[in-house]
């Protein structure tokens, strides 16, 4: 159907190619004679309504303002179809016969006529068989003509409009003829003009005279608006390899008539044979390189491949491979500098000509499998319950962070992560019992966006500062030795693994800020002999603190007391007594003397002449004066002054009266 439509479509195109009267579409063209090379003019004549003529025709011409002459000898008539005919064995005479002879039914006569129109106007002698066609030989160069087509039946009824033509033959070219080899094949291309009827391609082998005619049939120009219509393709494919031919495109008209030429177009014949392509391309990622396969050819063109490359960062593809791959190569393995990138690759087949071919593209990604840097300078620092850690930053574009692992030295090899997310600074507080005495290893791991980990960081071993004060140490004891007058003091060991020695405080009460510390450097034994003790009878109290190697301070112990004894050198009564009456308010004033150390105080004792025994008529007092005011009139008294000692012993002054 679609080679009928165009049919068509070139008959409307050939019926208004010239401007048409009732019964007949003229077509005028001058050419040459063949046997006298004299200019002629031919006439071809088709009618639109029946298109074989049924008319006899007469031709009349006349040039410039001369009168109109008949130019045939006899009316042109269409010939009577006959078997007997001396041009039955004729092509064009038979494609005639065949359409006069047609009963043409009603629904087939449009693509019957199309078919016969677009014959009449490409074959003249076909055409004259019918009637249609009629030559003037009897022409001048470059003259101008006018041409009548009439009715030979009826006074030469005009049956077309006058045809006015110069006999000058224009040697037009055709332009756009372009052709090139693609292969082993020479393609042509060029744009179709409505001014022709149809291109022949000759060519011309190098070394010869022939010019061949490459196409069976002409090409015809179907109707366009435009001057210019969509381009015509023809392949040369019976050509040989080293060969030179030379191509030149020629254009018709109606009449067959040579119209146009182009320019000579001259190819060398190159070997442009291409190996087959691969097939089957796929790929897989290994670690840092992405291996490709595919499916070898069998072509024995084939000498080997080449693998090109390109990625998102580089857009131009690039030849990875350094030798050219044996053809019976099925994979390659790329090792890739730089991952988180999507690359592109081709496989380009080579022939032993050297004339290639690549395959389709395949796109392989390589995901980001780069681990950060080992972190650097991993560094701390300890406070009371935390410790900061600092580390220099690591320099990668796709960081994410870090993980930080804590353990303990005595278990080091169980590291765990001390925090929820990961940490995007270059420090961290890890906070810590105050009291743990573990030292703690730490180190850290740096994580990207991909979350590759880089290897772990150096260690670092910190430990807390002691704040814990050691244990109260017990049992304490404190003995006096009268033999070198000493006082050994002993007390249980100290619990704590970081104790580092004990301290010896005399004090009388633990709470007492003034106490004595008996020892300068710490006591690595559990004992210490006080020898700075004086026989006087007082009460000493002795405390132990524990040191542990922070220096930190246990609590004072339990205190441990002793009473010395008193040097009887040193417990001397009260002396110098004197009574003195005071009438005033009837009392007696005892005043007396004290050379004694380390007394606890004094009590006054009297009697009077009537009384047998002494009895204390005061309290233990540290004076050394008391003022008796139980006394009576006419009663003699006498007193005497008891002196306490601290060690619990006494001494009695002598009695006055």
């Amino acid at each position: 159907m679609k080679k009928l439509i165009i049919i068509i479509a070139l008959l409307v195109t050939c019926q208004f190619a010239k401007a048409q009267n009732n019964v007949f579409v003229v077509y005028a063209s001058v050419s040459k004679d063949k046997p006298s090379s004299q200019e002629m003019v031919q006439l071809k004549l088709i009618n639109h309504d029946d298109i074989i003529s049924n008319y006899s025709i007469n031709i009349l011409r006349k040039e410039g303002a001369n009168a109109w002459q008949k130019i045939n000898a006899s009316p042109i008539v269409r010939a009577v179809v006959s078997k007997e005919s001396p041009y039955a064995s004729n092509l064009s005479y038979r494609r005639y016969a065949n359409f006069a002879a047609r009963k043409i039914e009603p629904e087939l006569e449009q693509n019957t006529k199309a078919f016969a129109g677009i014959q009449l106007l490409s074959d003249n002698k076909m055409a004259e068989f019918a009637g249609c066609y009629f030559e003037d030989k009897t022409v001048e160069a470059g003259k101008n003509y006018q041409y009548k087509i009439c009715n030979a039946n009826n006074n030469d009824e005009l049956l077309a409009e006058i045809i006015s033509i110069t006999t000058t033959i224009i040697d037009r070219k055709i332009t756009a003829f372009k052709a090139h080899q693609e292969k082993q094949n020479i393609l042509f291309s060029w744009n179709r003009d409505k001014n022709y009827f149809s291109y022949n391609i000759y060519r011309k082998t190098e070394g010869t005279t022939e010019n061949v005619l490459l196409n069976k049939k002409p090409f015809p120009v179907s109707d366009t608006k435009n001057e210019i219509s969509n381009p015509t393709y023809f392949t040369d494919e019976n050509i040989k390899i080293g060969a030179t031919y030379t191509y030149s495109l020629v254009a018709f008209d109606v009449l067959g008539n040579q119209f146009a030429s182009s320019e000579l177009i001259k190819i060398k014949v190159k070997d442009l044979t291409l190996p087959e392509i691969v097939s089957e391309l796929k790929s897989e990622r290994k670690g840092k390189s992405i291996v490709i396969y595919w499916k070898p050819t069998i072509d024995k063109n084939c000498a080997g491949y080449n693998i090109y490359r390109n990625s998102d960062d580089d857009t131009v593809y690039k030849k990875i491979n350094a030798n050219l791959l044996p053809v019976i190569t099925s994979n390659y393995t790329d090792v890739i500098s730089k991952d988180a990138t999507t690359y592109t690759y081709f496989i380009e087949s080579v022939a032993y000509n050297k004339n290639t071919v690549k395959s389709r593209m395949l796109k392989a990604v390589m995901p980001d499998i780069t681990p950060p840097v080992k972190p650097q300078n991993l560094r701390g620092v300890a406070h009371p319950g935390y410790i900061v850690i600092t580390w220099d930053a690591n320099k990668e574009n796709d960081l994410k962070g870090y993980w930080i692992y804590r353990a303990t030295a005595k278990n080091k090899d169980y590291f765990n992560i001390i925090h929820d997310k990961l940490i995007t600074t270059t420090s961290f507080v890890d906070s810590l019992p105050i009291t743990s005495k573990n030292d703690f290893v730490y180190k850290i791991q740096a994580v990207d966006n991909s979350y590759n980990k880089s290897e772990m960081s150096e260690n670092i071993v910190l430990n807390l500062p002691d704040v814990t004060p050691p244990s109260t140490v017990q049992q304490i004891d404190a003995v006096y030795s009268a033999v070198d007058n000493t006082v050994t003091i002993s007390w249980s060991k100290a619990i704590d693994e970081d104790a580092a020695g004990y301290a010896v405080y005399k004090a009388k009460t633990i709470a007492d800020s003034n106490a004595l510390r008996l020892n300068k450097d710490l006591l690595q034994e559990t004992k210490f002999i006080d020898r700075s003790i004086e026989k006087n009878g007082s009460t000493i109290s002795y405390f132990v603190k524990v040191f542990d190697k922070s220096n930190n301070v246990s609590e004072a112990s339990a205190l441990a007391f002793i009473v010395l004894p008193v040097d009887a050198k040193l417990q001397i009564p009260a002396s110098n007594i004197v009574v003195t009456k005071n009438t005033e308010n009837n009392s007696n004033s005892i005043s007396w003397k004290n050379d004694a150390k380390n007394i606890e105080g004094f009590m006054v004792f009297r009697k009077t002449s009537e009384e047998e025994n002494f009895v204390s008529v005061s309290d233990l007092i540290t004076s050394t004066s008391f003022n008796d005011v139980s006394i009576e009139n006419r009663l003699t008294y006498q007193y005497y002054i008891r002196t306490f000692f601290k060690d619990g012993s006494f001494k009695n002054s002598a009695i006055v009266k």
